[in-house]
């Protein structure tokens, strides 16, 4: 038995991806759907989409029963080690692997994203948590460096990739038919510029753009709704399965997405991505992709950005096709974390 913490079971494309990653890196290693169990927020659904066990993440007796039984514990990937969203994820998600450790269960990090941490003990913490895996890895340099401030070597932290770019997808965009999909979501503590995207869209629209609009985690569908209430004609596209969104996405040609996993999405499915950076995990997705990215208040910026990018898109292609090649090679060095943990357990 295996068993799986993350953000998973909340209906959140990028966090639902990365676990589907996850247990096919753990199938080719030789664990069964049967021995992999995920901590989930909606047990029912994630046993339906993954096939594999699962338990309520805050069901305590049922996840205190599994450890005394010492299966490896893995934490990731995913922006797990933040506390802007909430000061409550850190301890959770750190809370859960002390007591791993404390009944002798080997723990490893995966894929983790580090930071943005405000609170400086949560920072020693993490730190912690990253000395006493058996091993690990984060996801991009930004990660990397917030962990080496705190003390550890570059050695400790390999920087890999993000497990999605793994997904392998049936269809690629042809980039040459001027479609755009737009991912918006909710901000904390604060409202989206909606006049500010309503006057992208009329712009968008008069130069010849069809454009589709993209939900991909909690909240984004009412955002998007506020735009069709005016512009109709816009298409809400929707998906059900992970094949099923990455089709969709390679029926467009540019994707601009707010959250990070819709840059990463568009990127394999071969479509130009834009970044609108609410958090610096957007920013280094883009800089990995070489992709542009602009903040939520710059968004009448991407009119002139979405110009260049469509006049240069042979080139940005073929670049990005190159980045997205590399970045599939360094999300595979993922799996040594998870060789790692089944050379402790088995």
């Amino acid at each position: 038995m295996i068993l799986l913490s993350g953000y998973y079971g909340y209906r959140n494309w990028g966090d639902e991806a990365i676990l589907a990653s996850l247990c096919a890196q753990l199938e080719m290693l030789g664990w069964s759907r049967n021995d992999i169990v995920v901590l989930s927020g909606n047990p029912c659904h994630t046993q339906a989409q993954h096939k594999t066990q699962a338990v309520s993440r805050y069901d305590a007796a049922a996840i205190l029963r599994l450890l005394r039984q010492r299966p490896p514990v893995i934490s990731g990937g995913g922006s797990l080690l933040q506390d802007t969203t909430s000061w409550r994820t850190i301890p959770y998600y750190l809370g859960l692997l002390e007591v791993a450790r404390a009944f002798g269960c080997p723990t490893a990090l995966y894929a983790q994203g580090v930071g943005p941490i405000h609170r400086r003990w949560f920072c020693t913490w993490a730190a912690r948590a990253f000395r006493k895996a058996v091993a690990s890895s984060v996801r991009d340099s930004m990660s990397q460096t917030c962990l080496l401030d705190w003390g550890l070597s570059g050695a400790s932290v390999p920087v890999t990739a993000d497990p999605v770019y793994g997904l392998i997808p049936k269809d690629k965009s042809q980039r040459n038919r001027q479609r755009m999909l737009v991912n918006l979501r909710p901000l904390k503590n604060q409202s989206l510029d909606l006049q500010a995207w309503r006057a992208n869209l009329a712009s968008w629209e008069k130069s010849g753009w069809q454009i589709g609009l993209l939900p991909l985690g909690p909240g984004d569908g009412e955002q998007l709704q506020m735009l069709i209430q005016e512009r109709p004609w816009l298409q809400l596209e929707e998906a059900s399965t992970l094949d099923q969104l990455l089709a969709t996405m390679a029926q467009y040609d540019v994707v601009i997405s707010m959250r990070l996993h819709g840059m990463i999405f568009a990127a394999v499915a071969g479509c130009l991505p834009l970044g609108v950076a609410y958090d610096p995990k957007v920013r280094a997705a883009a800089k990995q992709l070489q992709s542009g990215c602009v903040d939520p208040t710059e968004i009448l910026t991407l009119q002139g950005l979405v110009a260049d990018l469509w006049q240069r898109r042979n080139e940005q292609g073929l670049l990005l096709d190159q980045r997205v090649a590399d970045l599939r090679e360094r999300a595979a060095r993922n799996q040594a974390v998870l060789e790692a943990v089944a050379g402790r357990s088995r």
